[in-house]
């Protein structure tokens, strides 16, 4: 896996060198014809036509701006041929899932470049279809894609939380305590401390009794309320099997 990632840096970058080069040296020739056009155009202007250094600055540095747009335009498309052409030669994908991904994996892109291209399209002298057109599409999308994106997150958290959780597993439901005494519902107040029950602290005192004396733990004891008994009657189970009845008068 290493490899084939240096292996796709590698391919990455000597792409992006080539075709950094190639745009590169298209936009210096568009600035060089830009600049002959500008001091070509102002001295044909002065010397044979007669124009004032006003009139022929102004008349021949307008058409040297249009003229660099248009020329320009050809270099905007070389350069996005250039970024996809980079892109392409560091991915295994196909084309459109590449585009999928450039387009849906940073929506923050999309809501900065729609806004600017529908400003732009506001401007007079600007065809404004085209770029009120692409600038709605990317808000749009943008947008889309964020929501989406943010309840795909929403739901990952929430899966999280779910495994997060303890698994519950039949076992726990079938345990069964070593030792357990159930009472009916009137012996209770022995068993509650807030009614000055002491029932819980004497059984742990005997089982300290019988450790020291004895020198063998006696396991806990689990006491539970039992509605199918009488009130006055309790009950001693060992592994769930009752060994042990009796009544407790008040």
């Amino acid at each position: 896996k290493r490899r084939d990632e240096i292996s796709r840096e590698a391919d990455f970058y000597g792409s992006m060198d080539g075709a950094s080069k190639f745009v590169r040296g298209d936009a210096v020739a568009g600035i060089l014809i830009a600049l002959i056009n500008i001091i070509g155009g102002f001295a044909i202007g002065v010397l044979q036509r007669g124009l004032t250094l006003s009139e022929a600055a102004q008349t021949y540095t307008l058409l040297t701006v249009g003229d660099g747009l248009v020329t320009q335009i050809p270099a905007l498309v070389t350069s996005v041929a250039a970024g996809l052409i980079v892109t392409r030669a560091a991915s295994k994908n196909n084309l459109g899932r590449d585009i999928n991904l450039q387009l849906t994996s940073r929506p923050q892109a999309g809501l900065i470049a729609g806004p600017m291209l529908i400003i732009l399209g506001l401007i007079p002298g600007i065809p404004a279809l085209p770029f009120l057109t692409i600038g709605f599409a990317l808000t749009t999308l943008a947008f889309l894609v964020r929501f989406f994106n943010q309840r795909r997150e929403t739901a990952e958290k929430k899966l999280q939380i779910e495994e997060s959780k303890p698994e519950e597993r039949p076992e726990d439901y079938l345990r069964v305590d070593l030792l357990e005494a159930e009472i009916g519902y009137q012996l209770v107040p022995l068993v509650d401390a807030k009614e000055g029950g002491d029932l819980i602290e004497r059984i742990v005192q005997i089982r300290k009794v019988a450790a020291m004396e004895m020198g063998f733990i006696v396991p806990p004891v689990r006491v539970r309320d039992n509605i199918q008994l009488k009130p006055n009657e309790y009950q001693i189970k060992i592994k769930g099997d009752s060994v042990a009845t009796g009544e407790l008068q008040p």
